[in-house]
Order: structure tokens, then sequence, then C-alpha cells
């Protein structure tokens, strides 16, 4: 051995003492200072082990030494091919690599995949910090270990992009893009006026105008129908192209056919012409070429849009939450399954609503129509509208409550100091009452061409409102149960909590990722308690950040179809013949890049978990 730059560590029996998943292990002290010297020497440590990855990764984050590793390995397969890809990862060279197990057997097949790679039993250890290899050079600020997390950030990156697209190509995604599209001026109209997230130009148009948009014959006016291989999904989106000024005019699409990259096909169809983009957008827009689209003129006359089952057969669902769910709706659609939303939107004035706060859904449940429409009509909330208190939850003119209370998990609640009403709006770095977040705040709504929501305006709100921090843990459970003692008993709740992982890119993502779990816990423990109330577990499905998108509630899109399933496994536990199961069950896979885990464990898994 010259010149060590990557150690690659066994965990059991070598690591520490014991085996982790027959029986309690014990740290060995003299290793973790060992790879903290490495470390510091700049040379680079990793993990290659049979075991469980989440127990493995719950125990090395209890002694203090997860953040020393890159491209840990922590799963079943052969050791030998995972050194390769960890090696290559790592760009270096299998002779600048050692790699310690206490099972020749492993040691032999890390040589066979890498022939110059050097192989030491455990008793080789204590020698590792005065051999001439392993001197490294001196980086007390740890810059090597930052680098290499960068390559690990990049190359988890892309292996969910390569994951991702996998299964967009997979679904075979088709549009057809009609033009003179007159005879949807009705479904046009709808777009333009309630489309928010993939609204990219925030235009607002009547019936009338949308009318005389359509039969300007300076434009180039098309809507876009699309389907895939798990069905049709009718019009969803519209656009208004001016060639004169190589622009869009307007760009909106559903956010049904979010991140299947339809919005993108057509911005490079037309070259990547000019469009004012107003914020916010759930789908970036750059310059790639999706070639997982394709264009066919099918037969949509024969094609039914989207027309929601009537028949007396329907399961109606009621779901409540963020509109980034609306996503898997169209699976449930397509198995008999009608679904009314109660979710995210943006006023006229692109104000963003959020009414699902158990807070609000009890205000709507409480407050006589005279306090309804005061509160609507306070001119410190021109976040509300009329439409905020119409959840439908107790009109119970459905056979299952879906409910994802994300906003408790993020928004702050607000007391009115005179009157003594609460309300709950704002998220990570945006509180109403906090100076600080002042120009933050009015930067945000600025960019979305919101003037009211001012400095002045920020200064009066906080002389009327009191800001009260998030929702406790104690209130959430007791407001989830009034909202579970107001549903009638033989109406089964899906509870759908949020995913349990730490953010890199997000300023807030080490306090997001103790809320979240706090949260986790807290429902945990209200179903636990209560009856015909069921959950729907995130925290199973959406493992690693590569998963999301921008946020802890913003998925990759197979994931919603995951979700979908899942959905349609306890629709048919908990209502029975309603639900006619057209997907294919066994398509679901909970995915974790952390560990390529093979096909059977995934379905292992799955069945136990």
């Amino acid at each position: 051995m010259d010149s060590i730059k990557l150690v690659i560590w066994d965990l059991d029996e070598t690591f520490w003492k014991g085996t982790l998943s027959e029986e309690s292990i014990t740290p060995i002290k003299e290793n973790l200072e060992t790879v903290k010297k490495l470390t510091e020497r700049g040379i680079i440590n990793t993990i290659v082990s049979k075991n469980d990855f989440e127990m493995a990764k719950s125990k090395l984050v209890e002694i203090g030494i997860w953040d020393y590793f890159v491209f840990p390995a922590i799963e079943w397969n052969p050791k030998g091919i995972l050194i390769k890809q960890i090696i290559e990862n790592c760009q270096l060279r299998d002779t600048n690599v050692l790699f310690i197990d206490d099972n020749p057997t492993n040691l032999n097949e890390a040589k066979f995949h890498n022939a110059n790679i050097h192989t030491k039993t455990p008793d080789f250890i204590p020698e590792i910090l005065l051999h001439p290899a392993f001197k490294g050079k001196e980086d007390l600020e740890l810059s090597r270990l930052k680098q290499y997390k960068v390559l690990e950030k990049k190359a988890m990156a892309k292996i969910s992009y390569d994951s991702n697209r996998e299964f967009l190509k997979d679904s075979n995604i088709q549009i057809n893009i009609i033009q003179k599209p007159i005879k949807y001026k009705d479904r046009i109209t709808e777009l333009i006026g309630r489309a928010n997230q993939l609204n990219f130009t925030k235009i607002r148009l009547d019936d009338q105008e949308v009318g005389n948009l359509l039969f300007d014959e300076t434009l180039q006016n098309a809507a876009v129908w699309a389907k895939d291989r798990y069905g049709d999904y009718g019009i969803v989106g519209f656009y208004s192209y001016d060639p004169a000024a190589n622009k869009f005019n307007h760009f909106v699409f559903s956010c049904r056919i979010l991140n299947l990259g339809i919005p993108q096909y057509i911005y490079a169809k037309y070259n990547f012409p000019e469009l004012e983009i107003v914020p916010e957008i759930a789908e970036n827009l750059d310059h790639s070429h999706p070639d997982w689209i394709s264009e066919f003129n099918f037969n949509i006359d024969s094609i039914d849009n989207r027309k929601k089952i009537n028949g007396t057969g329907t399961t109606k669902i009621l779901f409540a939450g963020g509109c980034e769910y609306d996503q898997m709706y169209f699976y449930l659609e397509r198995n008999n399954i009608e679904v009314k939303l109660y979710v995210n939107y943006n006023t006229d004035q692109n104000i963003p609503v959020r009414p699902s706060h158990t807070e609000t859904i009890l205000a709507g449940l409480k407050f006589s129509a005279t306090q309804k429409e005061n509160f609507l009509n306070h001119p410190m909330l021109p976040f509300l509208d009329d439409k905020y208190f119409d959840s439908g939850i107790f009109d119970f003119t459905y056979d299952c409550l879906v409910y994802n209370p994300r906003m408790d998990y993020e928004h702050h609640v607000y007391e009115h100091k005179k009157d003594k009403f609460l309300i709950s709006y704002g998220g990570y770095g945006n509180d109403f009452t906090d100076e600080n977040d002042r120009d933050k705040i009015v930067e945000f709504f600025s960019g979305r061409k919101v003037t009211n929501i001012n400095e002045p305006f920020l200064r009066e709100f906080s002389e009327q409102f009191m800001g009260l921090g998030r929702i406790t843990t104690e209130k959430f459970i007791k407001n989830l149960h009034e909202i579970r003692q107001n549903i009638p008993l033989h109406i089964p709740i899906i509870l759908i909590n949020c995913p349990e992982v730490k953010l890199s890119f997000h300023e807030f993502g080490e306090e997001m990722y103790q809320r979240f779990h706090e949260m986790n816990k807290a429902m945990d423990q209200f179903i636990s308690e209560s009856e015909n109330t069921h959950l729907l577990d995130i925290r199973k499905i959406i493992t690693h950040e590569s998963h999301l998108i921008s946020d802890l509630g913003h998925f990759q899109r197979k994931h919603y179809k995951d979700i979908s399933l899942v959905m349609l496994q306890m629709l048919n536990s908990l209502i029975g013949e309603k639900v006619t199961t057209k997907l294919n069950l066994k398509s679901i896979v909970y995915t974790k890049l952390d560990d390529m885990i093979d096909l059977a464990r995934k379905i292992k898994r799955q069945l136990v978990g």
C-alpha cells in the first residue's frame, strides 16, 4: 500500500462488536476515532455492510459518526459489485482503496471485482493511523469530506433522475395538440380560471374573453390532450402563442399532469419562446427536450373527457389537503372512484389560500353565517375568500374522508388580540408577526404581483394579531378528535401523514425534519385512540430527499402513483365491493436510493410493512 484515499468499512464484528440484526452491538471507541482522524487527513470513509439500512443508519447517527461516511452501501447484495460502484462514484482507482471485513469470502469477492484493491481483516485497524499509506494531508476543516458530500448528492440526484425518467418512459405518455380548439372553450375557461400550480402566466379570463381569444386568427391557440398507459387525462393544457412576438401569452396546464414533462415538451417544441412566468410554479422550465413524450393524433371524439362516473356503484371520497395530491386522483378515478377536492388554491388576485388546517376546518363547523362573513371581510385577511370554509367535510356526502393535514405541520397560528379568533397562514420563514421575515414575505407577494400585502400591511397585521407559533401536538390531537367526533363512525377516515426526510438543500431542513417527526408521532397516537381511522404512511414511500421536488410536500411523479395504489388497497379493504381495482397492485414499489434493494426484497418489505 502506497497511498490510501478511501477506506471501506464492514460493520458487524469489524467497525463495532456484535451483529446488528441479531443482538445489541457495542461501538469500538478506537474505530470511531480512527474514522475521524482519517477524515482530518483528507482520507474518505464509507461503509459496505449486509444490514438493514435504516437500523444501521439509526445506530450510526446515535453514536455520532454517520456524517463522516459518504456513499454508504448498507444492503443485502454482494459486496464486490457495491464496492466497485462506490469507487466509481468517488472517482478513484481501486489501488488507492482499502476494504476491511471480518469475512474472507467478502474480501476475496472484493478482489474479484476490483483487482487492485487492498483488503484487510479487523486486526489491521490499530495499525492504520501509524501506517505511511494513511498519512494523507492535513484537512482540519474537513473540506475533502465536504467535496465528497457534494459528489454524493450529485450521484443520488442522477439516480433519481434516471429512475424517474425510466418511469416516465415506461408510462408511454402521448399528447394530441388540438389547433383552433373552439370546441373545448368551456374546459379552457376552467383551466385559465382555476389552474394555479401550472398556470405560468396567472392571467385570468372570463368566458367571453376566452371566446374572443380563441377566435383571434393572429395567434396560435391550442389545447393539449394527454394519455398514458394508465389511461386518458383528457384536455390538460392550453397555450396561446403569438408568432409575431415569439411569445406565449397563455401557458396553462392541469396539475393532474404535474411532473410528466408536458409543459417542458411544448416549451421546447416552440424553441423556448418568451414567457413571463408569475410565481409560484410547481414545475420549472429549462432548455431540455423530453424524449419520453410523443405526439399522436388519436380519435379524441371517441374518448370520454374524464367525466365523473355517476353510477350507484361509484365510491365517493372527499380529499382535504394540499393540491399536489391532485396528481394521484387520475389513477383513482380510473377505478370507479369519484373525488371531491378541498385543497389549496389561489384567489383571483393570485394570493395563495390554504384552507385545510384543522383550526380552519373546525371554524367552518362552529362559526355562524354572520361570523364567517365578518371573518372573510376582515381587512387584514386578504388571503381568504368566499370558498374558504366550504370543506364539505361535515356534509357527509362521501363514502370516505381522505385528509392530509400538512398545513398543521407548517403553518403559523395567529390570534386576533381583540376578538380572539384564530387564523393559520405562512410556512417556514414566513411569520407575519416576525419583523425579520417581512422583507421575504413582501418579496414573495410582489413576485406574484400582489401589491396590498406590503410593509405597512405587515406592521398593521402585527398590531392586530398575536403570533402563537405552530399548533402544538396536543392541540393537533385534540382537533383531530373533534373532527372525528363530528363525522359518523361508519364513514372511514384515511389520514395521510408527511415524510420524515432531512432536506440538505432547504434552509429549515433540520427544523422541518424534527417538526414533521413530532407531528407524525401525534398522528400515530390519535389513530391508535380512534375508531375507523386509518393511516396511509408516507414514511414508507418517501424515504430520501431525492424522492422530493422542492420541499417535504411535493414528490416525484411516480410516487403519487405508488400512493394511489396503496390507497386503492385501503379502500378495497374499508369499502369493499364498490372499488374495482384496474391497476396492477403488484407494481407498488417503495423506492430507496440509499440501498438499491432487489425486487424480491422490495415486495417482501411491502407485504410485511
